[in-house]
Order: C-alpha cells, then sequence, then structure tokens
C-alpha cells in the first residue's frame, strides 16, 4: 500500500507534479487507486524489481531527491546545465546499454525467482511438470510483444499450452489447450466454405468460438465471445460472424501499413501498426469503413500496445 506522504517524506518529487506521477502510473497499470489509497498491480511490481535490477542508481529513492536539488542549483546558477546534464547522461546510457544487451530470458528467470511463491502458488502442489505434454516445465514468460505476462511450457513451440495469464494487456482471443472440463466444446454447425466444425468452448478468458479441431502445431482461428452473458444464445451464424475478424480495412495513406478491425472480449477496435483505437459501443462495426477507421485512429482515446522501437543514440547531438 502506497501513499502520496510516503513522497513527501523522501523528497520525491513536488506537489505540483503528484498529480501528473499518478496519472502515469495509473495509465500504465501500474497501480490501481481505491479509497485514495495506491495499490500496486503485479505489472507496477515487476516493472519496479527489473528497475531496481538493472537501474539501480536511477531507482534508488534518493537519486529523484538529489535530482531535485541540482536543478535548482541549475535555476540558480550555481550548476551549469549542459555538464549536469552529460554526467547524468555518461552514467545513464551505461545503464541502458546493459539493459538492451540482458536477453530476455534472463529477465524472466529474474522475476520468475523473486515472484516465483505467487506465480506457482496456485499449482496443485506446486507441481511445474507441464499438464499437456509432461516433458516441459512451467515457467513464467514473456509475450513476444512484451504485451502480457503468463505461464506456459518451456518447450514451446511444440507445446502451446498456458496454464493461466498474469497480466493480460490486451485480450487477442488467445485459448488454453487445456480447456474447462466443466464446460465441454459445443458444435455449433459447420462453416459453408470450409466445412469445418464451429465450436463454442470455454478457456482462461472465458468463453470463445473456434472454427476447426485442435491440431498438434496449429491454433485454429477464435474469437472471444466472454462479454455475451448468455452463451446458450450463440449461434452458428453470430459465431462465422465473429470469425472473420481481424478484418483489413485497408492501408494508411501516410505509410500504407494496414488499419485492421479486429475483436476482442472488450469489444472491437481499429489498429494501425502499434495505435489502437476502440470502436465506441453505439457503432454497427459492419459500418466502418477506412475513413471512420482513421477519424477513430486520430481521435482521444487511441492507446498504443508493445515495444517501441529504440531510438538512435542522441548522446552526441544533445551535447555538440
Amino acid at each position: 500500500m502506497l501513499k502520496v506522504k510516503k513522497l513527501e517524506e523522501l523528497g520525491i518529487g513536488r506537489p505540483s507534479t503528484y498529480a501528473s506521477i499518478m496519472k502515469v502510473l495509473q495509465d500504465r497499470n501500474y497501480m490501481t487507486v481505491k479509497n485514495r489509497v495506491l495499490f500496486p498491480e503485479f505489472r507496477g511490481r515487476m516493472v519496479s524489481i527489473f528497475l531496481s535490477h538493472h537501474f539501480a542508481e536511477v531507482a534508488d529513492y534518493s537519486f529523484t531527491a538529489d535530482m531535485e536539488n541540482e536543478l535548482d542549483n541549475v535555476s540558480g546558477g550555481v550548476t551549469e546545465w549542459k555538464g549536469l546534464l552529460k554526467d547524468y547522461w555518461s552514467r545513464f546510457s551505461k545503464y541502458c546499454d546493459l539493459a538492451t544487451s540482458t536477453d530476455i530470458r534472463q529477465v524472466e528467470k529474474m522475476l520468475e525467482e523473486k515472484f516465483g511463491h505467487i506465480l506457482f502458488a496456485s499449482l496443485p502442489d506446486q507441481n511445474r511438470v507441464c499438464p499437456s505434454c509432461s516433458r516441459g516445465t512451467l515457467k513464467f514468460k514473456v509475450s513476444r510483444f512484451g504485451a502480457g505476462y503468463f505461464i506456459g511450457c518451456d518447450q514451446h513451440p511444440s507445446c502451446k499450452h498456458i496454464s493461466s495469464t498474469v497480466f493480460p494487456d490486451e485480450d487477442e482471443s488467445h485459448a488454453s489447450d487445456n480447456p474447462d472440463k466443466s464446460f465441454p466444446p459445443k458444435l455449433l454447425g459447420y462453416c459453408p466454405d470450409s466445412n469445418n466444425k464451429v465450436l463454442l468452448k470455454n478457456g482462461p478468458y472465458g468463453f470463445y468460438v473456434q472454427l476447426g479441431d485442435d491440431t498438434h502445431g496449429y491454433t485454429p482461428k477464435r474469437a472471444s465471445v466472454a462479454e455475451v452473458k448468455d452463451v446458450d444464445s450463440i449461434t452458428l451464424e453470430f459465431a462465422l460472424d465473429l470469425l472473420q475478424y481481424p478484418l483489413t480495412l485497408g492501408k494508411h495513406p501516410e505509410d500504407k501499413h494496414p488499419v485492421i478491425l479486429s475483436h476482442s472480449k472488450f469489444g472491437f477496435s481499429v489498429k494501425h501498426r502499434r495505435t489502437i483505437a476502440p470502436v465506441p459501443k453505439s457503432v454497427n462495426p459492419k459500418s466502418i469503413t477506412l475513413q471512420t477507421g482513421l477519424k477513430l485512429l486520430s481521435g482521444k482515446n487511441v492507446r498504443r500496445s508493445g515495444r517501441p522501437k529504440r531510438k538512435p543514440n542522441t548522446e552526441e547531438s544533445l551535447f555538440d
């Protein structure tokens, strides 16, 4: 449990900056606010551990307070600002280089050692043998796009078992190969184009429809129906309608990359590269054109996903 008062005690920031600090932490899902009390989310805890491990100097409580004093000295003419920035950058860039060269598996191992007692607490007797292939071991993994964290088999890609999702940044209609046995797959009918089965199934993210049977080494197309309260009302026509997504609306006029209309348990959204814009509930997704998608992507409710490309080294241009 965190309090703003603690920031004041540690000399971190100033009252005028606390609101913006809190907003950034909430926007990035690092914490939640309940009854004016701040509670760290699991993602926030992991980011904190990562920074403490790879950016020890910057993550130290005294760093921000000391930097505030240095900036005051710059404002008062005591310290020369270029020298201060160059000294800081020379040290900070080394941390960046070391973190960049760190393999993602090393990061996963470090986080697993720190949070293993939480991550694997729900496993029966904390048995980490993969229940699907019986050969692999369940490990903590970071998704390839850096957008989520999950417990999966270390024999991937030969085994695609996912035990649980720790922090789903967004649902992409993935499902476990180990479905909920309390709800056996329900055959809704057959696709008229391919004659493949259309199934209603239940997984770790809720109910979803699937085109075709599960085949080793092949992931069939799936679409979440978690937003449907009465799953018995789901028809073959409704399932086929959802399984047509994602749809390419066209190419963006600026960079010619595709503009895609996709569906998840959170509803419909328009995506262009790393930019995602939700489709309002009042808008019929079938009426969305390329022009409509571009308008949504230029609105205020957009967000970014995945890892941004690393920016080029600006040290020379900064201090020339």
